[in-house]
């Protein structure tokens, strides 16, 4: 797999590689497809080159051993004066450089975290988290609507919100929640009201729990 293209558009996400291992590079096959500009955290670059992924740009810090014939393979590269846990300072670099939005890739351990690192960020960044089992997107308007597939869903915020689901195969739900899964019957679109944004939307993408 190889994301060498010709132009990079921003107007796509960008790609950030926070963590990988090979399952979850596999899935994220998709979004390669639309060109991206890929950024890889130190720790993550040799396993996104090793599995066939041009790396545009890269967090290099003080204490980062990145060889020269790694960095070599990837040129032209561009390093990051950013810390890899600094989110925020991710997304505000992007948002200078007019991007639209960000995929982000880690482990599950670390999916906590990054989320709640972003509660502080109130930027126009979309921000979508990738885990092996399951995709957060992080929503800012009052208002998200989107055709889903039957399966298991939920929400999650920091603090208590008022969440009312919109599903047309039942009543409207009314909710004061900071965790919620449900799981819906039939396919269709669901619309989801919540008058204290932003909350993320989680989606299951495989069986197994992480």
């Amino acid at each position: 797999m190889s994301s060498h293209h010709i132009v990079r558009d921003e107007q796509e996400p960008a790609l950030y590689v926070h963590e990988a291992d090979n399952f979850l590079l596999e899935q994220l096959g998709d979004l390669l497809e639309w060109s991206p500009t890929v950024i890889a955290s130190a720790r993550a670059l040799k396993k996104v080159i090793d599995f066939g992924i041009k790396v545009d740009q890269v967090f290099k810090g003080p204490t980062d051993e990145l060889s020269d014939a790694l960095l070599a393979s990837q040129r032209p590269i561009r390093f990051l004066k950013i810390a890899e846990e600094d989110f925020i300072g991710l997304l505000s670099h992007l948002e200078a450089a007019h991007y639209s939005g960000v995929n982000i890739a880690t482990s599950a351990r670390e999916a906590g975290h990054l989320m709640t690192t972003l509660e502080a960020y109130d930027g126009p960044i979309d921000c979508t988290v990738h885990t092996l089992s399951k995709r957060w997107i992080r929503i800012r308007q009052p208002i998200f609507e989107k055709w889903l597939n039957t399966g298991d869903y939920g929400f999650k915020a920091p603090n208590e919100k008022s969440i009312t689901l919109h599903d047309g195969s039942r009543s409207p739900e009314h909710l004061r929640t900071r965790d919620y899964t449900f799981s819906k019957k039939e396919a269709g679109l669901l619309r989801v009201e919540c008058r204290e944004p932003p909350f993320w939307f989680v989606e299951l993408t495989a069986p197994s729990a992480q």
